[in-house]
């Protein structure tokens, strides 16, 4: 006989980040959210789905963000909802640390409108508010909430609730992600960065010495010898900024080439050029130890490590670096998004496809589990996506419908779509659709 749902309403107890009290502190409550909303709708997917949740109402997607177990989305209207994963506080909801996550959306305390953009790295999060402030939630081992705090006995290493980065109060209007470290385009294109001081990524000339990666709790820093910079993104251990001029500067680590100027130097600790492009760059997107970019043209290319399918340009080579940008395969015009993260996804022409040492390349069929160049399109997809964005082991893409499709791993639940974990073992092969967006 077919199972008859129950409804029942995950209540989640909201808890406080510790950390000492001090003059500028940002310290989350325990208050309702206000922007919470009242009459939510109680829904189950299929019988296959566990117990019912509360489903916020359905709303558009105009980005999406993936995380290492967690997806982020930015609607229409200027809010912030999260799904998967929590221990780290990164569903910014206030939900208990250690807690099993939602499988669902889930409204980020106070941030219900006007936020202009998001993005997700390593279990934290980042947006940029309506004012031009940069709020991050989620865990803060290495500083990458930006509160520059010192870390203490009694003081949390995470927060599961947005808190300001300090310093950074207006004038933001673009957030970029990483591993362990962000960084902000502020006004005049000026850049700042904070979090994991190794490698240089934080760009701003601070002397290191080989294998240095203590970590920093000092405010945003300014990356030395960038204005203008219109676009930028945060890789495991580098970071790159696309200016006005269509001009592409990265600095950080260049172990395997990651920088694109044609050697292989430990690193960079302030911006350099990525001549071999000029200025026909339009975006950029760092990786683990690979960068893309899209150009003018709408081609895309990459270099850096191109181990096992990485840089999309169909070679076998086991060890392999990749010093100056090369095209990607199949894809010489009509790329509009790109997304690294130990896999490749792109959106080409409005269809989405993806490469690397992964098996989350959304079509179930492809053999082996590294792919050397863009697969063949994700099922389901057709040619409505508008941007993708790639996770350790998971992928999303929204579409021109503002809907959201996910697949991959599913284990915390971060595709979105109200199944439950079996275990931390489950995984859809095949984009599936996100609850409470059309």
């Amino acid at each position: 006989m077919p199972r008859t749902p129950s409804l029942c309403i995950v209540v989640l107890a909201l808890s406080v980040i510790a950390c000492k009290a001090t003059e500028g502190d940002a310290s989350p409550t325990n208050e309702p959210d206000s922007g919470t909303p009242e009459t939510p709708d109680a829904a189950k997917p299929d019988d296959d789905a566990g117990p019912a949740y509360t489903l916020l109402p359905s709303a558009k997607a105009k980005q999406v963000a993936s995380g290492v177990q967690s997806t982020c989305a930015l609607t229409t209207d200027g809010a912030v909802r999260c799904w998967g994963g929590s221990d780290h506080g990164q569903l910014g909801n206030g939900a208990p640390f250690e807690s099993d996550g939602s499988p669902v959306p889930v409204q980020v305390k106070g941030l219900t409108s006007g936020v202009q953009m998001i993005d997700v790295g390593g279990d934290f999060a980042c947006a940029v508010t309506a004012e031009g402030a940069v709020k991050c939630w989620g865990i803060d081992e290495t500083g990458q909430l930006g509160t520059g705090i010192a870390y203490t006995d009694t003081r949390t290493q995470a927060s599961n609730v947005p808190v300001p980065v300090k310093g950074i109060t207006a004038g933001a209007v673009a957030v970029a992600v990483g591993a362990s470290s962000a960084c902000a385009i502020v006004s005049g294109g000026n850049v700042k960065c904070w979090g994991l001081d190794e490698a240089g990524k934080l760009g701003n000339d601070s002397p290191k010495l080989a294998g240095d990666g203590l970590p920093t709790f000092v405010p945003p820093v300014d990356v030395v010898g960038i204005s203008g910079a219109v676009q930028i993104s945060v890789g495991n251990r580098h970071a790159c900024a696309v200016l006005a001029t269509g001009a592409l500067k990265c600095w950080g680590s260049n172990s395997r080439g990651t920088l694109g100027i044609g050697t292989e130097d430990p690193y960079k600790g302030i911006p350099v050029d990525v001549t071999a492009l000029g200025t026909t760059v339009v975006s950029v997107e760092a990786g683990e130890n690979e960068t893309c970019a899209i150009l003018k043209s709408g081609a895309l290319k990459c270099w850096g490590q191109g181990d096992d399918g990485y840089l999309g340009d169909g070679a076998t080579g086991i060890i392999r670096h990749v010093l100056l940008p090369q095209d990607v395969l199949g894809a010489t015009a009509g790329a509009t998004s790109i997304s690294l993260k130990g896999f490749a996804c792109a959106a080409l022409s409005g269809a989405t496809r993806c490469w690397g040492k992964r098996a989350e390349i959304g079509t179930a069929d492809v053999d082996g589990f590294e792919t050397y160049a863009p697969a063949k399109e994700a099922v389901g997809l057709g040619t409505g996506s508008q941007a993708v964005s790639v996770g350790a082991y998971h992928a999303c893409t929204f579409t021109v419908s503002g809907a959201i499709k996910c697949w991959g791993r599913n284990g915390q639940g971060q595709l979105g779509n109200g199944k439950p974990s079996n275990g931390g073992t489950a995984r859809d092969s095949q984009p599936v659709s996100v609850l409470s967006f059309p």
